[in-house]
């Protein structure tokens, strides 16, 4: 309904809009969803965990998130990637973002990433809430006027306050043992 509420005011005139079946993490890996006739569901989420979930949801990561929390909390789901520039497109407050990130990604090990591979830890809690709320803030910011977009080579660059969050579980314990994303995150 965000997209599509007023299609002539914001630009949205000739577009086209589609109806799409929408399920939770949770629903495709809950029992009711494995016990469906196999004409109703794939048969691989039978025993499965996912390995890695990658969103780029422009700006609805955390709805993702939200209707994952029971496979999260439960080790179903072993590394996960995000762009914060994505999830800053969601109309709720940086800060909120940020401390809704951290809590719906408690138990899991958490840094952000940057274009080059440079990699910094998150702290839990309220100083990782606010390091997240301050670089989803910053994406939201128009780039600074002497930030060049491109490099020496002429490749694009990415924003200065762009970075990916990956998250993951312990690979070597517990429901992801042995999951070859978490340990790649780690």
């Amino acid at each position: 309904e965000r997209y599509g509420v007023d299609p002539g005011v914001w630009g949205n005139m000739g577009c086209s809009f589609w109806e799409v079946l929408v399920e939770t993490v949770d629903h495709l890996l809950s029992p009711a969803w494995l016990s469906a006739p196999p004409k109703v569901r794939l048969r691989r989420f039978a025993r499965a965990r996912v390995d890695l979930l990658k969103l780029h949801v422009q700006g609805d990561e955390l709805a993702v998130l939200r209707g994952a929390a029971r496979a999260l909390r439960a080790g179903r789901i072993c590394s996960l990637f995000l762009k914060l520039s994505s999830a800053g497109f969601a109309l709720e407050a940086p800060e909120v973002l940020g401390a809704e990130l951290i809590r719906v990604l408690g138990g899991f090990s958490i840094a952000l990433v940057d274009a080059k591979a440079e990699h910094v830890a998150v702290p839990g809690g309220p100083d990782g809430a606010r390091a997240l709320a301050e670089l989803i803030n910053g994406t939201r910011q128009p780039l600074p006027l002497d930030w060049r977009r491109w490099d020496d080579s002429g490749r694009g660059k990415s924003h200065p306050s762009d970075r990916s969050l990956v998250a993951w579980w312990p690979p070597d314990q517990g429901p992801c043992r042995g999951s070859a994303a978490a340990a790649a995150a780690r």
